[in-house]
């Protein structure tokens, strides 16, 4: 699961958001930041090293018109104290149409009061992190995360496990570059519905006895059984999530049909 961090007004008399210069964080090179607020009544509970959901495009047109094109340059902070940094995944970013995907790890979020974090920008052609780096992407998926796929990539070269296992899953079917499409998240592939399906069946060793399964899916055959996910032994030994043929969403065990 996942937060989103969301503006809920862009009015700089309201400190739901800003853009400024500023001195502190250690590190005089980063010069501009824009706000990112959760608000405290999306919270169910405090929550701690969380992964958060940043769509870029709300972002404010100072970052548009400085972050670079690889988005390398984006750290994200905490808005109290010392500044810390925190580590961040840039899954896509792009400076032509202001559309971009970024999570982060939030070292802490309040369900009693709104928490604030700063997202900084300097227009640089800074080095990104390496995904092994204190702040890099594999450490915003800790916590027990076998696997993190975005499916932004080209499936005929593979999706890439955001992890430190590194998971990375194979294409299967008939699916090219074209049949990346926007999503509900980002990106997405479209599958056909026939032979299209990814293995990423090397995250299995990493399961224990319980975990969770999501993701963002858009089922479009009527009259028909779908899996979004599935582990699959034999024609008897077999856990998938998807739906019925009534559209409804269910988990599918070993016998049924």
């Amino acid at each position: 699961a996942w937060v989103k961090a969301e503006y809920t007004n862009q009015n700089l008399a309201t400190n739901f958001y800003s853009v400024g210069h500023v001195k502190e964080w250690n590190a005089s090179d980063w010069t501009a930041y824009d706000k990112l607020t959760i608000k405290s009544g999306a919270v169910e509970e405090d929550l701690t090293d969380f992964p958060v959901y940043v769509d870029l495009s709300d972002l404010s047109t100072s970052f548009w018109n400085t972050v670079a094109d690889d988005g390398a340059d984006i750290r994200i902070t905490t808005d109290s104290g010392s500044l810390t940094e925190l580590p961040r995944e840039i899954v896509s970013v792009n400076t032509t149409n202001n559309l971009g995907e970024l999570h982060f790890k939030a070292n802490s979020i309040s369900s009693s009061t709104d928490t604030t974090f700063r997202i900084y920008y300097n227009g640089t052609t800074t080095p990104d992190y390496n995904g092994s780096h204190r702040y890099g992407s594999e450490q915003v998926w800790t916590n027990g995360y076998a696997g993190v796929w975005h499916m932004e990539e080209d499936p005929t070269v593979g999706i890439s496990d955001s992890t430190s296992y590194r998971n990375n899953a194979t294409a299967y079917g008939s699916m090219t570059s074209a049949d990346v499409v926007d999503a509900g998240m980002g990106k997405g592939i479209d599958f056909d519905g026939s032979d299209d399906y990814l293995d990423c069946s090397a995250a299995v060793p990493v399961l224990t006895t319980s975990f969770t399964m999501s993701a963002w899916v858009d089922f479009d055959m009527a009259d028909d059984y779908e899996a979004a996910i599935s582990f699959y032994k034999s024609d008897t030994e077999y856990l998938a999530m998807g739906s019925d043929p009534s559209g409804n969403y269910k988990l599918f065990t070993s016998g049924e049909t």
